[in-house]
């Protein structure tokens, strides 16, 4: 894809890539360090919060039970296909987001802005957070984006840990740090002789409910 993209230079500007203006949104011009930061975080938190109250709705149950039990999902009535069909849009939908706010951040963009690098760091974060829940995307977004930052001074170094944190996660957390901060709140809150591990299983009542 960056290789298709370099040819239609009146477009893309081709391999040199093109230079973009600052944004307006509603009247408002997206300049400045401050002003540019604020508005990122202020469409990132919004992204977060909807996404935050859709997995806790009707919809939200359905994505969680067509990944634990396809067969399950289906024989409740849930169309499988459907749902999937969903998932990947909406996935589509935030990856189009943050390349946005990405321009905004950056107002540069070359056919090399998007590489297989890139995707390595993403599947690098969701492996680290974990992609059962949001505070997983978060946690592996501090990750990616704050490792680099500061082992800047020394970057054979922020090699070794990225290589070392994924190595460790996969061993001992597969399922992702967000995994060990929920585990550990519920061992919190459950008294101690009511504490069972948490069951991977969803229940078909608490699918349709």
């Amino acid at each position: 894809l960056p290789e298709l993209a370099s040819f239609p230079e009146s477009l893309t500007g081709g391999a040199t890539g093109i230079a973009l203006a600052p944004p307006t949104i509603m009247g408002l011009h997206i300049t400045g360090n401050t002003r540019t930061y604020l508005f990122i975080l202020g469409a990132s938190l919004l992204a977060a919060g909807t996404f935050y109250l859709l997995a806790r709705s009707a919809p939200g149950r359905s994505w969680r039970a067509v990944r634990d039990s396809e067969a399950g999902a289906a024989s409740i009535g849930i169309s499988v296909p459907r749902v999937k069909v969903a998932i990947v849009a909406l996935g589509g939908a935030l990856a189009g987001l943050a390349g946005a706010l990405n321009l905004v951040a950056i107002r540069y963009l070359a056919p090399e802005s998007f590489n297989l690098w890139t995707s390595i760091y993403l599947l690098a974060a969701v492996i680290v957070g974990g992609s059962s829940s949001i505070l997983g995307s978060l946690l592996g977004a501090a990750f990616v984006v704050l490792l680099p930052i500061h082992t800047s001074s020394l970057p054979e170094l922020t090699e070794i840990i990225f290589g070392a944190a994924l190595l460790g996660v996969i061993l001992f957390a597969p399922k992702g740090l967000s995994n060990l901060v929920t585990i550990r709140k519920q061992h919190a809150i459950a008294p101690p002789g009511d504490r069972e591990p948490a069951s991977p299983r969803l229940e078909g009542a608490d699918v349709v409910g």
